[in-house]
């Protein structure tokens, strides 16, 4: 069965179904049940927070963290966006970089 989530931009828990959600809890559970280190070997995880939210954040980190994962978190409050700048998400062997427009 193909994933429905593969390849989805997820900005908002609106533009997930109830499917959808029921999906992730699954997998979520089943991970959590059999954790698999290697299912994100070499990705990296990218996390923006345009809002603070201090709780949020750290969840995404601990959850990186126990699974091993390099991640990459963006705060809006430290970067400047929408003022002439284009950011990329740089390669785990990089420091985070910004190209001017």
């Amino acid at each position: 069965m193909a994933n429905p989530l593969y390849q989805k931009h997820i900005i908002s828990i609106n533009d997930l179904s109830r499917e959808d959600l029921e999906l992730v809890l699954a997998t979520a559970a089943k991970l959590k049940a059999n954790p698999q280190p290697e299912l994100l070997k070499h990705k990296v995880i990218a996390s923006c927070f345009f809002e603070a939210s201090t709780r949020t954040r750290l969840s995404f980190e601990t959850s990186m963290h126990r699974g091993r994962q390099r991640g990459r978190l963006f705060r809006q409050r430290q970067h400047l966006t929408g003022q002439g700048k284009r950011w990329r998400i740089p390669s785990p062997s990089s420091a985070p970089t910004s190209t001017p427009s």
